[in-house]
């Protein structure tokens, strides 16, 4: 399952959405929110170190 998260992860940052490593629906980073063009070697160190367990998108206010 972490392959299909992992490239979840990698396709979102690819379209030019912000990609966040989630627990359940709990964002796993302080200060997601001002996150912005996260790229794959951040994504790959996310899964490396075990926080893709889910993913989410910035959005709202905290994407712009």
């Amino acid at each position: 399952m972490t392959v299909l998260i992992l490239n979840a992860a990698l396709a979102i940052a690819d379209r030019g959405a912000t990609p966040i490593p989630l627990r359940g629906k709990v964002p796993l980073l302080e200060g997601w929110q001002s996150l912005r063009n996260v790229d794959a070697a951040t994504i790959r160190q996310w899964d490396a170190d075990g926080l893709l367990q889910n993913v989410g998108i910035v959005c709202g206010e905290a994407s712009k």
